[in-house]
């Protein structure tokens, strides 16, 4: 355990008991198999065991709350509340790990253009308007708590645009951070709910048109 601990930095989330390593100003999620793979390499092939690393992994002291509102880029940190970069002493733990480098200053033309063609209205100061809410709301996916408690929700026929922009989402946080439970079963088994533990975006890409009665946990997760 303290091997773990001061070659890897190794943490646990409190209350939940996932593991994570330190990866320069912040920490990022490990599973018992790459954690086994680490250990081989320093120890070798036929020294480490399973059995040995759960117990190890039960014995580190170190539990941490995630920090909310922080993004862990790969070259900084950004606090979604100050809207900024910041800098810190210590390394900073944060569910959020996109994995790319912060740009402040890039444009994304390619995603403007095709949120231009997408939302396309009968005037340019109307067509503006719509990608500005639609960046709004693709920045709002950042923020950590749901803060603003809102629950975006896009329609359009088929070949709208939908699917690519989902797309794009899922591509910068990555299909590990995307859940896909439909709100019909939140309503049928409060378990589902479950897979959220592991997800910070939950996707629904085509609802159906059966009727939902009881809304009481959406509400909880909406605000």
């Amino acid at each position: 355990s303290e091997y773990l601990v001061r070659r890897y930095g190794a943490i646990l989330r409190k209350d939940v008991g996932d593991v994570y390593i330190l990866d320069g100003i912040g920490y990022v999620p490990i599973t018992h198999d790459d954690f086994i793979l680490l250990l081989k390499d320093d120890f070798g092939e036929n020294f480490i065991h399973d059995n040995d690393l759960k117990k190890a992994i039960g014995y580190i002291s170190e539990r941490k709350e995630p920090v909310p509102n922080i993004v862990k880029f790969k070259n900084t940190l950004y606090d979604m509340g100050e809207m900024k970069p910041i800098e810190t002493n210590e390394p900073l733990f944060t569910l959020l790990q996109i994995d790319y480098d912060l740009n402040p200053n890039a444009e994304s033309i390619l995603f403007k253009r095709f949120l231009e063609t997408t939302f396309k209205r009968d005037t340019e100061e109307k067509t503006e308007q719509a990608v500005k809410g639609v960046f709004q709301i693709s920045g709002y996916f950042f923020t950590s708590g749901n803060i603003y408690q809102i629950l975006p929700i896009f329609t359009g026929l088929a070949g709208a645009g939908k699917s690519t922009f989902f797309n794009i989402i899922t591509a910068i946080f990555g299909n590990k951070k995307i859940s896909g439970v439909s709100l019909q079963n939140l309503e049928k088994d409060s378990h589902s709910g479950s897979q959220f533990l592991e997800s910070h975006l939950n996707i629904i890409r085509d609802s159906d048109d059966s009727m939902i009665t009881n809304n009481s946990l959406i509400k909880n997760l909406t605000g």
